[in-house]
């Protein structure tokens, strides 16, 4: 920390920090628990934080409403696993305000991690007009499906965006055979951008 001196920083990196918002604990501002403060903020991620600890003595970086816990998230763990270099400092994708760390998380099946909460907003939020469209429904990563089976709450609601996607694809198949589109060479032509699409 560039602004503070030798012995401050020392002082500062001795005492207990919120596990979200790093905010230095006192008895003054002490949470529901010793490593969580008093803010609003961090009483709700406290709330919906998996409350287990890992082999390793971390906290599951997860939510309470995961069947499984995840791996830690921590570089400096001798447990840590690389996957696409996302640990507890690497923003959230889809907030890009926060790191991994300050806030539960859920593990995609396309091995991305995001904020629990930040895929709850994005997918209650649905599409941003009028026109039905499907990118909240995708990994701001790698643009795959949202799928995350180990969080039931989140999976339902993916389920139901993948049941209206396939049937807006079959009603619009229908429509494309109705008008006798179906047999337009650009659909069966390998250098056209509607090639079996």
């Amino acid at each position: 920390h560039l602004s503070k001196s030798c012995e401050e920083h020392t002082a500062y990196t001795q005492c207990v920090h919120c596990r979200y918002c790093n905010a230095i604990i006192t008895s003054a501002n002490k949470g529901v628990n010793d490593d969580t403060c008093n803010s609003e903020d961090c009483t709700t991620r406290y709330n919906i934080s998996c409350p287990k600890f890992l082999n390793c003595g971390h906290r599951c970086p997860g939510c309470k409403y995961e069947t499984r816990c995840l791996t830690c998230i921590d570089a400096s763990c001798k447990n840590y696993t690389n996957i696409f270099d996302q640990d507890s400092d690497t923003f959230c994708n889809i907030c890009f305000t926060e790191g991994l760390g300050n806030s539960p998380i859920v593990l995609l099946t396309c091995n991305h991690y995001l904020h629990y909460e930040c895929v709850l907003m994005r997918l209650q939020k649905k599409w941003p007009g009028p026109k039905i469209t499907f990118s909240h429904c995708l990994c701001p990563c790698c643009n795959k499906w949202l799928d995350c089976p180990t969080v039931p709450t989140l999976q339902t609601m993916i389920n139901e965006y993948k049941q209206l996607y396939n049937k807006i694809c079959e009603m619009a198949e229908k429509r494309l055979s109705y008008e006798g589109l179906d047999k337009d060479e650009r659909l069966s032509d390998p250098n056209s951008p509607w090639y079996k699409n």
